[in-house]
């Protein structure tokens, strides 16, 4: 039975201190299976009550145990490593197995045992000055254990929320923050029994709980090694890339060596405890299974409230830009920015002036995103376009709500950037070499007509007065559910013979050719000179590369910026199929530059 075996462990322990660890908790949890006994021990310890001679061994441990604890937070003990530590590991598991017990049965001699230790176990555990750690090598024990004993007092006294304050405060470790989250988590995505206290008990918190994420995430980006702006695989960029692939391949490798250390460097850090990346994760995990847990503004002005909201989802959208660096970290980002566009959480942005603050917030998020997708800044760019589409099908589950207001706000400045923008996207991904980025972009044709649609009212008067190409744009969307076996070629000609029939220019589709002729033309130089070596490059300078080639085209192309290949195999020289890939992104540019080109043409001269 309970006490035969108690007698057995105790004996064990004695002979073996390095073993009490794992002895004292099992102890612990034989004398709880015991209430009987474990009665008389909390009145005989507590009251000073009387002891049976045959439970004197199992008060003697509890006592033992009791003194070792408060040694520790006198700072009596040598360290947090040896018995001591057994004594703090084995109260955490009688607080947890306490919270088991319906607390509306208060007089549970569980409950009188575990409020004379749970106040040293405060100091020992949440000690912003002192940390508690039993060494680097159990650190992610130490986590654990900590997060036991969160939960286990927010569950036995809901509203004693000292360690909650610590936890919060942007002043303390690190740690004491990822145990917060990782505790709140739970609370929202486990089971719970029906006296636990549910998650809106720290709703009020929603204000603290933001600014440790903004906190965190200015961690983040300062510690960052490596440019936020990634190398992409495929497209044009910006940035000299080029230049550094042709003329310093050693100097990019090393580059690449930076940023693989600074990431080896994080991995080694969380072996050391949890680093602000981990914790940044999850922060934002916890948007997804809680949004209100972030959203909650309670006594706050209108403006102050959409200042918040846009701060936190303008955080969340800086995340998405890098997915290279931190992919875990940018794809839960965007994952949170779909569950926030959702419509019950939109209506949790501003409450008081939802549409107009939807405009404002929304339009920001496709305005950014849609910048760097134009720059080609977004490493895996096709993922973040499917993503675009989710948003742009939520947003409009969201207009249609509100259909008879849909309108509201939507003339802002930012909207129309945004609405001009996502036009530019549309257009440059179809000459994508990557069919499925082709296919998505084809298809959020349709979304943005939808989207006109339901803001005017479906006047196909006044929807033609911002999208006259509106019927071209429905048969673009069309294409992309037809020709789903389509190969690469007969899907361009589909995409030219649909442009070609595009009567009306708007600045979306002629900044859309402009950044496309610009692209082309660098990368025609590039393929100009593209038979020399690399290191001959290197050697000859840009001046001399090609005698087909001035010096200022050379410099051109360079500065211009064309990585194609290079982003494939950086510091590599590239091989044919790269080059093959390289000369079929001109093709299709040069394609979609004939196709389009009408609408740079005095209105006079265009087709149709």
């Amino acid at each position: 039975n309970c006490e035969k075996l108690f007698e057995l462990l105790d004996s064990f322990g004695e002979s073996n201190r390095r073993k009490v660890q794992y002895v004292w908790p099992l102890q612990m949890m034989l004398l709880v299976l015991c209430p009987i006994i474990l009665e008389e021990l909390v009145y005989a310890l507590e009251k000073g009550g009387p002891c049976s001679a045959e439970h004197l061994r199992k008060r003697n441990f509890v006592d033992a145990l009791k003194r070792q604890l408060h040694a520790q937070v006198l700072g009596k003990q040598h360290s947090a490593g040896g018995t001591e530590s057994a004594a703090v590991v084995t109260f955490v598991k009688l607080c947890k197995a306490a919270t088991y017990i319906n607390n509306k049965d208060s007089n549970n001699v569980l409950f009188v045992m575990v409020q004379s230790v749970i106040g040293d176990l405060k100091q020992i555990l949440f000690n912003p000055s002192k940390p508690f750690s039993r060494g680097q090598d159990k650190i992610n024990f130490d986590l654990e254990l900590m997060i036991e004993f969160f939960l286990a007092c927010l569950r036995l006294n809901p509203h004693n929320n000292e360690v909650l304050k610590a936890c919060l405060n942007l002043l303390s470790p690190a740690m004491f923050h990822y145990v917060l989250v990782k505790a709140l988590y739970r609370i929202i995505t486990q089971k719970r029994l029906a006296w636990w206290p549910q998650i809106d008990i720290v709703y009020s918190r929603a204000g603290e709980l933001r600014n440790m994420f903004t906190d965190t995430l200015n961690k983040v980006s300062q510690s960052s090694t490596f440019s936020t702006t990634p190398l992409r695989i495929s497209g044009i960029t910006g940035v000299s890339t080029l230049k550094d692939i042709l003329f310093y391949p050693q100097q990019l490798r090393s580059q690449y060596s930076q940023a693989f250390k600074s990431k080896t460097s994080d991995r080694l850090a969380y072996d050391e405890g949890p680093n602000n990346r981990e914790l940044l994760l999850w922060i934002v995990r916890l948007i997804i299974v809680d949004p209100y847990l972030m959203l909650h503004n309670p006594n706050k002005l209108d403006h102050e409230t959409q200042m918040s909201t846009f701060e936190l989802i303008n955080g969340l959208v800086s995340l998405v830009h890098d997915t290279s660096m931190m992919p875990d970290v940018a794809h839960t980002a965007m994952e949170s920015l779909l569950v926030l566009h959702e419509t019950r959480n939109i209506e949790l942005w501003n409450p008081e002036a939802s549409i107009n603050t939807f405009w404002s917030i929304s339009s920001q998020v496709l305005f950014s995103i849609s910048q760097k997708l134009v720059l080609h800044q977004i490493y895996e760019y096709t993922s973040v376009l499917r993503w675009l589409r989710e948003i742009l099908v939520l947003r409009n589950a969201f207009l249609l709500h509100h259909k008879d207001n849909a309108y509201l706000g939507s003339n802002i400045p930012m909207a129309k950037h945004a609405h001009t923008k996502l036009e530019i996207v549309f257009f440059i991904y179809l000459w994508s070499i990557d069919p499925e980025a082709v296919k998505i972009a084809m298809s959020c044709f349709a979304l943005f007509a939808y989207e006109a649609d339901i803001r005017f009212g479906f006047d196909e008067a006044a929807v033609l007065t911002i999208l006259p190409n509106y019927n071209i744009y429905m048969e673009l969307s069309t294409a992309s559910t037809t020709l789903v076996t389509t190969g690469r070629n007969a899907l361009q000609k589909k995409i030219l013979s649909l442009l070609r029939r595009i009567e009306y220019a708007t600045p979306g589709n002629k900044q859309a050719w402009y950044d496309t002729f610009v692209s082309q033309q660098h990368l025609a130089k590039f393929l100009a000179v593209y038979p020399k070596r690399v290191d001959d490059l290197g050697s000859a300078g840009s001046t001399a590369s090609s005698p087909s080639v001035s010096a200022s085209e050379t410099s051109g192309f360079v500065g211009g910026g064309y990585a194609k290949f290079g982003k494939r195999r950086a510091g590599v020289h590239s091989s044919e199929h790269d080059i093959e890939d390289v000369f079929h992104e001109w093709a299709n540019m040069t394609g979609f530059l004939c196709a389009l080109g009408s609408v740079w043409l005095p209105i006079k001269n265009r087709p149709g």
